[in-house]
């Protein structure tokens, strides 16, 4: 008979859930077209819909005019702005702010210094769109105190899966 406590324990492997934002089509191509309607300033918004587990599913986008001084290249919001939207979620229980979205007009779709000091929860999708050299998105999130680039998913008009 053997002892079960000299032997080492066996483990099973975790499969790590990657981090990913889904996308209907249709709203991909309303932040695309945002983006481009302002090509020399930033746009920006949030992103809303739901949180499962490790996967964000934007259900709808909420633009909001950028109020930066400089919104060649940062963006800000306004509080009254800011307001608008939580009293739009208030009467659409069913949403949650799960991100936010800002073009980048000249520069690639990577964080700068001040687009990861506002990256405050997990659960905070990061899109970028940007418009250098065509249309490029990429999005970031905040795991374990690093920030990580997740999967961006587009589906066409049939539900997530």
């Amino acid at each position: 008979m053997s002892n079960l406590w000299s032997k080492p324990h066996p483990t099973t492997p975790r499969t790590l859930m990657p981090l990913e934002l889904h996308l209907y089509k249709d709203l991909y191509t309303q932040l695309i077209n945002q983006a481009q309607k302002t090509p020399t300033k930033e746009c920006c918004g949030y992103l809303l819909g739901e949180t499962k587990a490790k996967q964000n599913l934007v259900q709808s986008i909420y633009p909001i005019p950028n109020v930066h001084p400089n919104p060649k290249s940062f963006f800000a919001f306004s509080p009254t702005h800011q307001l608008q939207v939580f009293h739009y979620l208030k009467s659409n229980r069913a949403l949650q702010i799960i991100g936010i979205y800002h073009s980048h007009p000249t520069s690639d779709p990577i964080l700068s210094q001040t687009d990861q000091d506002f990256i405050f929860s997990p659960s905070q999708s990061n899109l970028i769109i940007s418009l250098k050299n065509g249309i490029k998105v990429a999005s970031y999130r905040m795991m374990n105190q690093k920030i990580l680039k997740e999967t961006v998913k587009i589906y066409e008009d049939v539900k997530y899966n």
